[in-house]
């Protein structure tokens, strides 16, 4: 920062952790240290792969209101150029 402005900034002022982390959510993880990172990537590689199961409450199927084939008659061919839907 100091060459492209003059300005003397630390890297945390720059966006640390603290600011990716917790400000703009960027991040998953933030770690306190080296060791503190090491834990974090250990967990995240022991869950790699697993399997959970969830239950859904699936609604029964039903079927489209409009015939799929009439969506070539809504979307016009130019789509750049507005256009009325009055059907």
């Amino acid at each position: 920062m100091k060459a492209a402005t003059g300005e003397v900034i630390t890297a945390t002022d720059l966006g640390g952790a603290d600011v990716h982390g917790r400000r703009s959510g960027v991040v998953d993880h933030v770690a306190a240290n080296d060791e503190h990172a090491l834990q974090i990537v250990r967990s995240i590689v022991a869950n790699l792969n697993t399997v959970k199961r969830v239950d859904l409450d699936v609604a029964e199927v039903t079927p489209p209101k409009h015939d799929p084939a009439e969506l070539y008659d809504i979307v016009p061919d130019d789509v750049r150029a507005p256009t009325t839907f009055a059907k």
